[in-house]
């Protein structure tokens, strides 16, 4: 038979868990507790969102790129997206959008041999539905076989064109593959998907099938007959077409032209010189000399010309041949006025500037297109578009059939038309795909907000713990540590030891330095994060250590760390829980405010995506400041709600004590 203190004991026990409503200890499994934060609307959306996140987590694992931390911020991986365009789906609300192509092929559509050359060409098909230009046009090949024929070379060339649904063929560029022959090898391949060769767009060639299709041409009326002036005239309609393929050539690929040319106003000049031979006339007055009244005549008809100039229209042509009359006219005049002495200094040398300024303005008109005003722009041309890549091969110098080499010729031809909508999210101003970095931030945002909230957890609730069953000078220890962490402004020195991270490792490989920043900025929220819940732990363990059921089992001989374990952990550990739920969204929430504020460790982040919109100041992107935004607040709202339904289960037990 058992003592009866023992009976007493265990029956006060009883009673003491019986006077609870719901003790927090009370929770006997996992399950148990799962239940009760499952009985409340908040813990159902908490528990929800948290198995989304959890999945999507370890879905952007399995699919994330093994080297994306030092290839995300690298341009050049992201060259085949669009730069800067909202989502796809915005196309379907009635946004005007030209569509995003990228096809790939490995076999010729068409192949044949004549007279020892052989001809591979790959066809791809666009249809440009809407009246706006696509981003850019990019041809890339990779593999390209060089045949080796008695240590020779047959070296193929790639050409490009374009038929447009206006009739228009052009040839976009074409290069020559060359390769080295070297000992024993009977083919070389050269491109490979890193570095694969490139078909740039040849500027002059795209330049004369628009000129030459469209017949954009300055008119002869306003040209004139001087075959000089005449190629002036097309050189400076060239050159305009010229500068918007260099600037942008997809306007010219998917555009027709609007032109038009007028007869630039020269009243400015005209004006300027009939000034100054009024003043040079006044100065004359009315003068009685024989030779003063003649060059008062001279001027005077040069000033009729001038006159008629401005108010005529002219060709280019008749207008600088009366110019340079005039600058004759005007020589003549200068010598007779210098050799007879018929001007003061002064007029004699507006004389002189004038024949020069003459003489510079002919000029000017007969090599510059200052006489022209043209206008031209490129307006969308909607409809269907086949890029042909043609590899051709020339073996007639070698005497050998090589189609047995070159089938097929290219291991893949890509051709990428940049669209000015894509994926689900957009793209930012380098083209990433924001849906890529979104959907690879969520395991970072978890991780940083999971570990950090952990770790604090656990060192807050182990300190307050021993803090408050301890006593002594253990107790005022902590405390005190808790509440000096608790005062100071920990945000300054979080930033200079974020700062002090990416210098100390900024000679380290990309996927090293982005950890140690980030092991630095989470351990730093550790050790600002615990002070307040080892306060509260503490509070909690010097109620629960005065229990009847704590003495009776400290007076059956229960050791320290057994009542610690047995019955303060399982009470206090439910409000941890609670703890570490509502400090996740604060790890996550800081990691992102310091990526927006330039503190930036390089793996992918919710923060990171926002940095770079604040960096350019593109606020106004709103694909690209909204979805990060969205998911920030998701994330930290998923973890308040869990924490709402965990403390309605805390709250009785806490109330009790």
């Amino acid at each position: 038979m058992k003592p009866a203190g023992t009976m007493e004991v265990k029956a006060s026990g009883r009673t003491a868990r019986a006077g609870l409503k719901r003790p927090v200890g009370a929770l006997e499994s996992v399950r148990e507790f799962f239940k009760e934060v499952w009985s409340y609307t908040a813990g159902k959306f908490g528990v929800i969102m948290l198995c989304v996140l959890i999945v999507t987590s370890i879905y952007a694992l399995l699919v994330i790129p093994p080297e994306f931390v030092s290839l995300w911020e690298a341009a050049p991986y992201w060259e085949e997206n669009p730069q800067l365009v909202p989502p796809a789906w915005v196309c379907s609300l009635g946004v005007p959008c030209a569509p995003h192509f990228a096809g790939t092929k490995t076999q010729p559509d068409v192949a044949y041999e004549v007279m020892g050359k052989y001809y591979y060409n790959y066809t791809f098909t666009y249809d440009l539905g809407a009246e706006v230009f696509p981003q850019d046009l990019l041809v890339k090949l990779v593999g390209v076989k060089v045949p080796i024929v008695g240590n020779k070379p047959v070296q193929p060339t790639i050409t490009v064109t374009i038929q447009r649904p206006d009739g228009l063929a052009i040839k976009l560029g074409s290069i020559v593959v060359s390769a080295n022959a070297t000992g024993g090898q009977d083919l070389v391949k050269v491109g490979t998907k890193d570095s694969p060769l490139k078909v740039d767009i040849d500027v002059r060639s795209l330049t004369l099938s628009i000129a030459d299709y469209y017949n954009l041409r300055i008119p002869a009326e306003i040209v004139g007959a001087d075959p000089a002036l005449q190629g002036l005239a097309e050189a400076v309609v060239l050159g305009n077409i010229e500068d918007i393929t260099r600037r942008h050539s997809q306007d010219v690929i998917f555009g027709k032209p609007r032109f038009s040319v007028k007869v630039r106003d020269q009243s400015v000049y005209l004006s300027k010189i009939i000034s100054e031979l009024d003043a040079i006339l006044r100065s004359l007055g009315n003068s009685t000399n024989p030779k003063q009244i003649t060059l008062k005549s001279r001027l005077t008809n040069i000033i009729n010309i001038l006159v008629e100039l401005n108010n005529s229209k002219t060709s280019l042509a008749e207008f600088v041949a009366k110019l340079k009359t005039v600058k004759t006219e005007l020589e003549n005049a200068w010598k007779e006025a210098f050799i007879e002495l018929l001007l003061p200094s002064e007029q004699l040398s507006k004389l002189s500037d004038l024949a020069q300024f003459v003489d510079k303005y002919v000029t000017r008109l007969s090599t510059t297109g200052e006489y022209f005003a043209v206008s031209l722009d490129m307006q969308p041309l909607p409809g269907r578009y086949l890029i042909t890549v043609s590899a051709v091969y020339d073996a007639r110098e070698v005497g050998v059939d090589i189609s047995g080499l070159t089938s097929p010729p290219i291991d893949q031809v890509r051709v990428v038309i940049k669209g000015t909508a894509y994926g689900l999210v957009g793209t930012d101003d380098l083209g990433r795909d924001l849906a890529q970095l979104l959907l690879y931030g969520f395991p970072i945002a978890l991780g940083i907000g999971a570990f950090s909230a952990f770790v604090t957890t656990i060192i807050g609730l182990l300190l307050g713990v021993i803090s408050g069953y301890y006593g002594g000078v253990i107790d005022e220890v902590i405390q005190r540590t808790a509440d000096i962490i608790g005062n100071i402004p920990w945000l300054p020195v979080l930033i200079m030891m974020a700062y002090i991270a990416q210098q100390l490792f900024a000679g380290y490989p990309p996927a090293v330095k982005a950890t140690a920043i980030l092991m630095t900025i989470m351990g730093v929220l550790i050790l600002t994060g615990w002070g307040g819940l080892a306060i509260t732990v503490r509070a909690m363990t010097l109620s629960i250590k005065e229990e009847p059921y704590v003495e009776a089992a400290l007076a059956l001989g229960a050791s320290k760390w057994r009542i610690i374990v047995k019955h303060i952990l399982p009470q206090v550990g439910i409000y941890a829980v609670a703890s570490l739920v509502s400090g996740v969204p604060g790890a996550i929430l800081t990691e992102a405010g310091l990526s927006v504020l330039g503190i930036r460790h390089g793996w992918p982040t919710w923060g990171a995506v926002l940095s770079r919109a604040r960096d350019l100041g593109r606020y106004d992107v709103w694909w690209w400041i909204l979805p990060p935004g969205i998911l920030l607040s998701i994330t930290s709202l998923t973890f308040i709600a869990l924490g709402l339904a965990i403390e309605k289960i805390v709250e009785p037990r806490l109330r009790t004590l």
